[in-house]
C-alpha cells in the first residue's frame, strides 16, 4: 500500500548529471584573419582530445548569422574546416548564443566557449545574460584578433545635413591608417567626379577638406572613394555623405527629341520653375537620384528608350519617395511606346489596354523565330533562346481569344512549334513553345515562305510577322517573299539581336513589310519588345481627328485657367480611366485626355495627346498654354521640407534610428501628429513605419539597418493639412563596423565572462590542456528528478500478485513451490500422521522440521452461509407464540378505530 501511494503522489529522487557538453561559438566574420581561423580550429581539436567519457562537443559557426556547423556528439578532435558560410560582413553575437541555448540538452551540463574578436556589428549580448545566468551556464572566451599590419580606410565623411541653395560648406574626410602610405582620394556627386587628389597619409587619422561646395536645391549624394597600395581590405576605402539643399525644387524633363519639346521646356522656364533635361538614356537609374528632383516630366519617350531598371526606379521614385510625375502623349507614349506590362504601366492613371471597352479587329500573327545554335549563347543571366521563347509567351498573352496565333521556328529548315489558330488552349501552345531548343544552321527564306503560306488561307483583319535572328542568313530572294507576304495584307517587323546579326538584311524586311525595325545588343529586351510590337499592331490606340476637349471634373491644379475654351486637339493615345483617378478633360466618347490621382506618396497627372505641332498645334499658341503646364507640374512637385519639422536620421550598429521633432511658428511643440514613414533602402526595398511619440512635440521610429549605401526616409502626415504631402531625408551607411580599424573589442567578452562564471583567455595557446580538462568540470552540475512512480507501481503490483497468491494457492501448490525457490518449505500441514516419522526413514536420520506458520484450510461457501444464519438466530431471541398473537390483535383493533374516525370526518 506504501508504494502504491508513493507512485501516485509523483516520488522523485533528484540525481547529479554526469559529463558536460561544451559547444564552440566560432567566429568567422571577415574581422577574423585566416591564421587566427586556424588557430580557432586548433584549439577546438585540443579540446576535444580532452573529452572524458560522458562529455559531448559541438560548434557553432557565426557571423551575420548562426549555424550549427557540428551538433553535440560529433567527433571534434580531427576537424579541419568549417563548412558553414554565414554572412562575413557582419557579426552577431546574440545570434550565436540564441542557437547555442535553443540546441543544448536542458538536462545536461553546458558550457559555451567563445572564440571572437569580441567586435560586434548587430544584436543585443546583454539582453541574454539574465538567462545565461540564471540556467547557470559558465561562457568562456578566447580574444583572438588584431589590426592588420598594413590598412588604411575612409574613417567618416561630413557635411551639413542642411544648406541653402548656392551657400557654400564643406565636406571633411577622415581616413585612418596604421603606417605610413599614399594614395588617391576622388569626390563624386551623384555618379559624377567632382574632385581628384594626391593623399599622404601618415599614422593614425587624416583629416582632408573639400571646401567652398554650392550646389542646386535638392538632395545631393557625396561618395568618397579611395585608392592605396598599403591596404588590407577594400571594403572600407568608401564613404558616403547626403546634403539636402533649400532651395526652389527642380523638375527634371525626359525627352528624346529636345527640339521637339521646345514649347513645354520654355513653358516651364518662362514659369519659374527650374528644370533640367536630359534623354531617356542619361535619366539616372535609381530612385536615390531621382530624389534630387520635386517632380519628372516624361514627353512622348518610348518604353524601350528607358532600361528596366530605370522604369522600376522611377516607379519606385513616386511611389516611395513622394515624387511628382507628368507624363505627355504623342506617337511613343502609353500603349503606343510599348508601357504594356511596364512597372509604369501601373503609375499611370490612366489603362493602356483598352481591349475590353473597344472593339478589336481580329489578328493574325506569326512569329518567326531563329533558333540556330547561336542562340544557345548567354547574355547576361539567361541564353537567347530562353528569352525569344519569353518573348513568344508575351505575345500570347496579348492575344485576344477571336485572333490567330502560330509560331515557326528555324534554323537550316523551318518547323511549325504553334500552327497558325486560335489560342484556346493557351496552356498546350506555351508548352509547344517550351520545346523549342538552340542548334543548326540559319535560313530564314523557307520559314517566311511558310509564314505566307499560313496567312494566305487566314481570314483576320490585321495579318502580322515578327521576325527575330541573332546571325547572318543563307541567301534567299528576300524582297519576293516579303512581297508575297504584303501580298496577305500582313506587315512586317524585325528583330536583330548583337553584332553579329544581318542588320542591314532586316532592317531591309521592315522597310518593304510596312513594319517597325528593332535593334538590340541587350537580350534581356527581347520579350519587351515582341509585346510592344503585337500590342501596337493589335489595338489601334492613336486617334488622329480633330477633338474637342470637355470638362469633366475640374482639376484643382487649373485655377484660373478658361477650361470652357479650350483649343481643339489633332489627336490623342487612346485609353480609359482607372477605378480611383480623377477624369478632368475627356472626348466626346469618354477618352481620357486629362487625368491625375495619387500613387503611392506620389502625385501623377497623364496628358494623352502631345504638346508638339503634330497633335497640338493650336495649344502652342493657346495664351495660357505656358500657365496649364506649369500650374499641372507644380501640383505634382513634391514640396520642400517644412521649416517645422526638424528631423534627426542615422544609422548605428544595424538599427536605424529616425527622430523627428515638431514645433510650430510661435516655437510649441506639436503633439498628437500621425507621422508615417517609408524608408527605402540601398538595395531598392521599401519599409513603411509609424512614428511613435515619446516626447512633446517628438517622433520616433527604429528599424534594422545593415546594408551598406545611402538610405532614405519620407515623411508625412497625411491627416494635417501642413504636412500631408511628403518630403525627404536621407543618411549613409558607407560599410560595416566590421571593416573598421577596431582590432578587437574586449569590454563586451569581459561582462558575459564575468556575469556566467567563466574565463576569459588573451592569448592564442590558452587555455592549455590542463585548463581545458578544468573546464569540463562543470561548477553548476545539473540535477535533474529521476521519477521513482514506474519503480514503485511495479513493486507494489508485485506485493499484490504475492498476497493473492499467499491467500488463495493450495497449500500443497505453495510448499511446492517454496521448495522448488528455496529447497524446502515453512508450511506446515493439518495432518498429524504427515508429522510422523516415515517407515521407511531410520529413527537414527532425523528429519528436520521448521514451523513458521500454519496454513488452516479454506472454509466453503455452504459452511459460511450455514454460520451466518446461526449468528441470525442467536443474536435476537424467538418471541413466545401467545405474546406474539396478543400483540398482533392489538394492532387491527387500533387500525380499526381509525378507520371509523374517518368516515364520521367525511
Amino acid at each position: 500500500m506504501l508504494s502504491l501511494i508513493l507512485a501516485l503522489a509523483g516520488a522523485q529522487w533528484m540525481v547529479r548529471q554526469k559529463g558536460t557538453d561544451l559547444l564552440f561559438l566560432v567566429d568567422v566574420s571577415e574581422s577574423i584573419t585566416s591564421s587566427e581561423r586556424s588557430q580557432s580550429m586548433e584549439l577546438v581539436r585540443r579540446a576535444a582530445r580532452q573529452l572524458g567519457r560522458n562529455d559531448r562537443a559541438g560548434l557553432i559557426a557565426f557571423a551575420g548569422e548562426a549555424f550549427v556547423d557540428q551538433p553535440l556528439g560529433s567527433d571534434l578532435s580531427h576537424l579541419r574546416q568549417i563548412e558553414s558560410r554565414p554572412t562575413r560582413s557582419e557579426t552577431d553575437l546574440q545570434a550565436a548564443l540564441q542557437v547555442a541555448l535553443a540546441h543544448a540538452d536542458p538536462q545536461r551540463n553546458l558550457r559555451l566557449m567563445i572564440i571572437s574578436d569580441g567586435v560586434n556589428t548587430r544584436g543585443d549580448v546583454e539582453s541574454l545574460l539574465p538567462s545565461l545566468k540564471s540556467r547557470g551556464i559558465p561562457v568562456d572566451a578566447l580574444l583572438v584578433g588584431s589590426l592588420p599590419e598594413s590598412e588604411v580606410s575612409v574613417e567618416s565623411v561630413t557635411a551639413p545635413a542642411y544648406v541653402q541653395e548656392n551657400q557654400p560648406f564643406t565636406l571633411r574626410v577622415v581616413i585612418a591608417a596604421t603606417q605610413p602610405a599614399t594614395g588617391r582620394l576622388w569626390l563624386v556627386r551623384n555618379d559624377d567626379v567632382l574632385a581628384e587628389r594626391q593623399v599622404e597619409l601618415k599614422e593614425g587619422r587624416n583629416a582632408f577638406d573639400f571646401t567652398d561646395l554650392k550646389e542646386p536645391s535638392g538632395l545631393t549624394r557625396f561618395e568618397v572613394r579611395l585608392e592605396t597600395e598599403q591596404d588590407t581590405l577594400i571594403q572600407n576605402n568608401i564613404g558616403y555623405a547626403t546634403v539636402s539643399v533649400a532651395g526652389p525644387s527642380k523638375v527634371l524633363v525626359i525627352t528624346a527629341n529636345r527640339d521637339a519639346s521646345a514649347a513645354l521646356i520654355n513653358a516651364l522656364q518662362q514659369n519659374s520653375i527650374p528644370i533640367e533635361v536630359t534623354s531617356p538614356a542619361m535619366t539616372p537609374a535609381s530612385a536615390e537620384m531621382l530624389s534630387a528632383y520635386a517632380a519628372v516630366v516624361i514627353h512622348d519617350v518610348p518604353a524601350l528608350g528607358f532600361s528596366p531598371t530605370q522604369l522600376e526606379q522611377i516607379a519606385a521614385y513616386v511611389r516611395e519617395l513622394g515624387g511628382g510625375l507628368v507624363t505627355i502623349g504623342g506617337y511613343n507614349s502609353y500603349g503606343l511606346g510599348g508601357y504594356y506590362k511596364t512597372p509604369l504601366e501601373s503609375v499611370f492613371p490612366v489603362a493602356i489596354d483598352v481591349s475590353q471597352t473597344v472593339v478589336m479587329p481580329s489578328l493574325a500573327m506569326v512569329l518567326v523565330l531563329d533558333k540556330s545554335g547561336s542562340m544557345a549563347s548567354v547574355q547576361g543571366r539567361r541564353d537567347k533562346i530562353t528569352l525569344a521563347k519569353e518573348a513568344a509567351l508575351g505575345v500570347l498573352d496579348v492575344m485576344l481569344d477571336h485572333d490567330l496565333f502560330g509560331v515557326i521556328a528555324f534554323d537550316s529548315d523551318p518547323y511549325w512549334i504553334v500552327p497558325l489558330q486560335t489560342p484556346t488552349d493557351r496552356l498546350g501552345m506555351a508548352e509547344q513553345i517550351g520545346t523549342i531548343g538552340a542548334g543548326g544552321g540559319t535560313d530564314l527564306g523557307p520559314a517566311m515562305l511558310k509564314a505566307y503560306e499560313a496567312l494566305q488561307a487566314a481570314d483576320a483583319a490585321v495579318k502580322h510577322v515578327i521576325i527575330l535572328s541573332d546571325g547572318q542568313s543563307m541567301d534567299y530572294d528576300f524582297p519576293y517573299v516579303t512581297s508575297l507576304l504584303r501580298s496577305t495584307g500582313a506587315t512586317v517587323s524585325s528583330v536583330a539581336i548583337g553584332e553579329d546579326a544581318d542588320r542591314e538584311l532586316l532592317a531591309l524586311i521592315a522597310r518593304l513589310g510596312n513594319g517597325r525595325f528593332y535593334y538590340t545588343e541587350d537580350a534581356d529586351t527581347i520579350p519587351q519588345i515582341f509585346t510592344t510590337e503585337a500590342f501596337v499592331v493589335s489595338r489601334p490606340l492613336a486617334v488622329e481627328e480633330p477633338v474637342q476637349p470637355q470638362v469633366h471634373q475640374p482639376a484643382p491644379f487649373l485655377t484660373g485657367i478658361d477650361m470652357e475654351n479650350l483649343p481643339v486637339l489633332s489627336g490623342y493615345v487612346l485609353t480609359s480611366p482607372k477605378a480611383t483617378s480623377a477624369i478632368h478633360l475627356e472626348t466626346e466618347d469618354a477618352d481620357p485626355i486629362l487625368a491625375s490621382w495619387r500613387h503611392g506618396l506620389g502625385r501623377v497627372v497623364s496628358f494623352t495627346s502631345g504638346a508638339t505641332t503634330a497633335w497640338a498645334s493650336d495649344w502652342l499658341a493657346w495664351s495660357d498654354f505656358g500657365a496649364f503646364w506649369s500650374q499641372t507640374a507644380r501640383w505634382a512637385m513634391r514640396p520642400e521640407q517644412p521649416t517645422n519639422l526638424r528631423t534627426h536620421f542615422t544609422i548605428f550598429e544595424g538599427q536605424g534610428s529616425l527622430v523627428v521633432d515638431a514645433i510650430d511658428d510661435q516655437g510649441r511643440f506639436l503633439n498628437f501628429l500621425q507621422l508615417q514613414a517609408e524608408i527605402l533602402s540601398p538595395a531598392g526595398e521599401n519599409r513603411r513605419l509609424a512614428l511613435t511619440q515619446t516626447a512633446p512635440g517628438q517622433y520616433q521610429a527604429q528599424f534594422p539597418a545593415s546594408e551598406q549605401g545611402i538610405w532614405l526616409a519620407t515623411i508625412s502626415d497625411p491627416n494635417h493639412p501642413e504636412f500631408d504631402r511628403p518630403f525627404i531625408i536621407g543618411t549613409v551607411l558607407p560599410y560595416s563596423n566590421e571593416y573598421r580599424l577596431i582590432g578587437r573589442d574586449s569590454a563586451a567578452l569581459e561582462r558575459l565572462v564575468l556575469t556566467t562564471g567563466g574565463k576569459l583567455f588573451l592569448k592564442a595557446d590558452e587555455p592549455s590542456d590542463q585548463e581545458l580538462r578544468s573546464l569540463l568540470r562543470h561548477p553548476h552540475p545539473v540535477r535533474h528528478p529521476l521519477n521513482l512512480w514506474p519503480i514503485l507501481l511495479l513493486l507494489a503490483l508485485l506485493l499484490f500478485l504475492i498476497d493473492i497468491m499467499v491467500r488463495y494457492l493450495p497449500s500443497s501448490m505453495l510448499r511446492k513451490l517454496e521448495i522448488a525457490l528455496w529447497g524446502t518449505s515453512s508450511v506446515m500441514t493439518t495432518d498429524v500422521a504427515a508429522q510422523q516419522p516415515s517407515e521407511e526413514v531410520s529413527a537414527e536420520e532425523p528429519v528436520p522440521v521448521t514451523i513458521d506458520y500454519i496454513v488452516e484450510p479454506v472454509p466453503r461457501l455452504e459452511d459460511l452461509i450455514q454460520q451466518r444464519r446461526q449468528a441470525d438466530l442467536s443474536a435476537e431471541p424467538l418471541l413466545d407464540p401467545a405474546r406474539y398473537l396478543a400483540r398482533l390483535r392489538r394492532t387491527r383493533r387500533q387500525s380499526g378505530s381509525e378507520d371509523d374516525e374517518d368516515r364520521q370526518g367525511s
